[in-house]
């Protein structure tokens, strides 16, 4: 049984950009060694209008750090046993 969890980043330089590839690029290996899924919904940023190297989707990346904390959208959750 496969889970997802939704998480978002308050930051996305070295560590958060690293993390993001990671994630991302690893989404698939992690599933199946784990039966987890991360949903990446908003990232932090200080500049909406800064060119980046890592193609987000539309609509993740915001300057208002409200939009990263916002519990509807974005949960942290511990893994039932």
């Amino acid at each position: 049984m496969e889970r997802t969890i939704t998480i978002g980043f308050l930051g996305c330089g070295n560590v958060g950009g690293g993390v993001w590839k990671l994630l991302n690029g690893f989404a698939d290996d992690i599933a199946h060694r784990t039966g987890l899924r991360f949903s990446i919904k908003r990232v932090l940023v200080r500049s909406l209008a800064k060119k980046r190297d890592i193609d987000f989707p539309e609509g993740v990346l915001t300057d208002r750090v409200e939009d990263v904390l916002d519990l509807s959208l974005i949960h942290i959750s511990e893994p039932t046993r």
